[in-house]
C-alpha cells in the first residue's frame, strides 16, 4: 500500500526527469509500447506517429534510423525490462519545437500564443507575423506583450533566449 500510495510522485518524477532531457525521449518497453514520453517526445507522435514508431522499431532491431535514436536498457535484476529512446534530432527545428512544447505547458499559453511564440523563436517581425497570420498588428503585439510578461523578459531576444535556454 505504501507502494502504490507514492505511484503518482514517482511518475510525475519520471516525467520532469524526461522533460530534463533536451530533445524528444521515450520510455518503451521490451515489447515495444511507449510507456512514457516528454512534451517534445509527445509533439512528435502527434505529428509523426508512423515514423516514429518504425523509427523505435528499427532502433530496438539495431538498425540506423531515419530519426538517430539512441537506446539505453533500463536493467531491472539483470534483465532489460525496457529502453530509455533519445531523438537525437540537431535541426535548428528540432530544437524549437522542444522549447516550444515545454514552454508550452510550463506557461500554459493559449494556441495563439504559442503560434507568436513560434514565429518569434523563427526570427519573424510583428509586422511579417500579422501578415502571414492574417490579424491585427496590435493583436500580435498584445499577445507579444503577454509573453514577455510570462517570461519577465523586456526583450524579444531576451524572450528567446529565456525559452531556448530554460
Amino acid at each position: 500500500e505504501r507502494r502504490l500510495g507514492t505511484a503518482p510522485r514517482a511518475f510525475r518524477a519520471l516525467e520532469v526527469a524526461l522533460d530534463q532531457i533536451g530533445a524528444p525521449a521515450f520510455i518503451v518497453s521490451a515489447r515495444g509500447v511507449i510507456r512514457e514520453a516528454n512534451s517534445a517526445a509527445k509533439v512528435m507522435l502527434a505529428q509523426q506517429r508512423a515514423e516514429v514508431s518504425r523509427a523505435l522499431a528499427e532502433a530496438r532491431a539495431g538498425r540506423r534510423t531515419s530519426l538517430g535514436i539512441d537506446l539505453t536498457p533500463i536493467i531491472v535484476n539483470g534483465v532489460p525490462d525496457a529502453w530509455l529512446a533519445i531523438v537525437r534530432g540537431d535541426s535548428s527545428d528540432a530544437r524549437i519545437e522542444f522549447a516550444l512544447a515545454r514552454t508550452h505547458a510550463r506557461w500554459a499559453l493559449t494556441a495563439r500564443q504559442r503560434v507568436i511564440l513560434e514565429r518569434i523563436l523563427r526570427g519573424e517581425s510583428n509586422v511579417t507575423i500579422a501578415a502571414n497570420l492574417s490579424v491585427g498588428l496590435r493583436a500580435v503585439e498584445l499577445h507579444v506583450t503577454a509573453l514577455l510578461d510570462r517570461a519577465g523578459v523586456d526583450s524579444r531576444a531576451a524572450l528567446v533566449a529565456a525559452v531556448l535556454t530554460s
